[in-house]
C-alpha cells in the first residue's frame, strides 16, 4: 500500500528544524546561509536577531522565513518548495 502526500502536508506535519531548513536553503541557493547571516543585525533585542537565534522550527508566516524570504528575494513558490525539501533533510 502506498500513500501519496504533498509536500505541504509533511510540512504542515513535521516542521523542519532551523538546522534543517537552512541545509536545504544552502543546496537550492548555495552561500545563501552566509548572506542571510549578514543580514542580521547584531542587536541582541533586534525581532529578527532573536527569530534567527532561537527559532526551533520554520514555519509558513514566521519571523525567520519572512526575513530569509525578504533578504534573498524569494518568492513563494520557491520558499514553498525550500519548506518542503527542508522537511526531508535529516534532523
Amino acid at each position: 500500500m502506498t500513500v501519496d502526500i504533498s509536500g505541504d502536508q509533511i510540512v504542515s506535519a513535521l516542521p523542519p528544524t532551523q538546522g534543517q531548513f537552512f541545509a536545504a536553503l544552502e543546496v537550492a541557493v548555495p552561500g545563501s546561509t552566509a548572506t542571510v547571516r549578514a543580514a542580521v543585525p547584531s542587536d541582541s533585542t533586534s525581532p529578527t536577531n532573536r527569530a534567527f537565534n532561537s527559532t526551533p522550527f520554520v514555519t509558513l508566516g514566521c519571523a525567520l522565513l519572512s526575513f530569509v524570504q525578504s533578504t534573498l528575494d524569494l518568492s513563494d513558490v520557491q520558499i514553498s518548495d525550500l519548506l518542503a525539501d527542508a522537511a526531508l533533510q535529516p534532523k
